[in-house]
């Protein structure tokens, strides 16, 4: 089985975003603009460049790299049970062994590019389709690998299927509003409402089933700190 290791967390910077048919329109809060045709390439390093200046043509070059495992470490930390006043809890331990395998930054990064695309429509729909099979492929060894770091208890397993989703969920937003200094504002103010469409987009792609509100905001309120439940 895999070895459970307590890594030490980086501090980052501060915060300063039931299913969804794909039918369905998602609304968001803010005016959403035509994104711009710029001459030649456009610059799209991560946190320089706004969400309307990216639009995904090819799976194979996505214009943004996202610092998924960066941003996984830090929503580790804002989670109840993260070392800090004390040791750290074994369920947070063993969430951390979960989080740090190379298949959930691949997947939490492809959810994202998901994400990016439902909401503002910045990805071509055979792009969708290609980021959904990574996402599905890295959601798979994930979950093997979860089923050894469970070590055959069946609470152990559901607590951690239920956790991770989260986690994707906390890591994408911060994403998104680190990512795009020219909409940051808007996602922020708007945080509550975006991670509510955030975690319905996750839920239905990695477990395809419709969660209800209550159950996803009590799931939020057992996992994370005030803090930041109060600002994502």
């Amino acid at each position: 089985s895999l070895e459970i290791v307590s890594q030490p967390m980086e501090k980052k910077r501060s915060p300063t975003l039931a299913f969804i048919p794909q039918h369905e329109e998602v609304h968001v809060p803010f005016q959403v603009e035509t994104p711009r045709v710029l001459p030649g390439p456009v610059s799209c390093k991560f946190g320089s460049c706004s969400l309307f200046d990216v639009k995904v043509e090819t799976a194979d070059a996505l214009p943004v790299e996202f610092p998924t495992a960066s941003f996984l470490d830090e929503t580790l930390a804002g989670m109840l049970g993260a070392p800090g006043n004390g040791p750290a809890s074994k369920n947070w331990l063993r969430l951390q062994a979960v989080v740090m395998q190379d298949s959930a930054a691949q997947c939490c990064t492809a959810l994202t590019w998901v994400v990016l695309g439902h909401l503002f429509q910045v990805v071509e729909p055979h792009c969708m389709s290609a980021l959904k099979q990574t996402m599905a492929q890295n959601w798979f060894q994930l979950s093997l690998q979860i089923d050894s770091l469970s070590e055959g208890n069946r609470r152990f397993k559901d607590n951690l299927m239920e956790a991770v989703p989260a986690v994707f969920v906390q890591a994408i937003y911060r994403m998104m509003i680190e990512c795009f200094p020219p909409e940051q504002r808007a996602l922020a103010l708007s945080s509550q409402d975006i991670v509510v469409k955030v975690t319905k987009i996750v839920q239905h792609e990695v477990a395809g089933m419709q969660w209800r509100p209550e159950t996803w905001q009590k799931l939020r309120e057992r996992l994370f700190c005030p803090q930041v439940l109060e600002s994502p």
